[in-house]
């Protein structure tokens, strides 16, 4: 995965990346790859376990490829 503007998406979900945050996970889709995943705050506040996104090319891929038979 390749993305120059790292910097700039990260700045977008600072407020949500704190340990005390329910997280959000993103993926960045160009040209039907994915360029760029991360993973901000906590999947679980209660146990103090921070999000580490798990995004598959191939779910987007399924779902895109579906919506194109539509």
């Amino acid at each position: 995965m390749s993305y120059d503007n790292t910097a700039k998406v990260d700045e977008l979900f600072v407020q949500w990346d704190k340990p005390n945050s329910p997280g959000c996970a993103i993926a960045i889709i160009q040209n039907g790859q994915m360029i760029y995943q991360h993973g901000y705050g906590m999947a679980n506040l209660e146990y103090n376990i921070p999000l580490i996104p798990i995004l598959y090319e191939g779910a987007y891929n399924r779902e895109n490829k579906l919506d194109k038979l539509k």
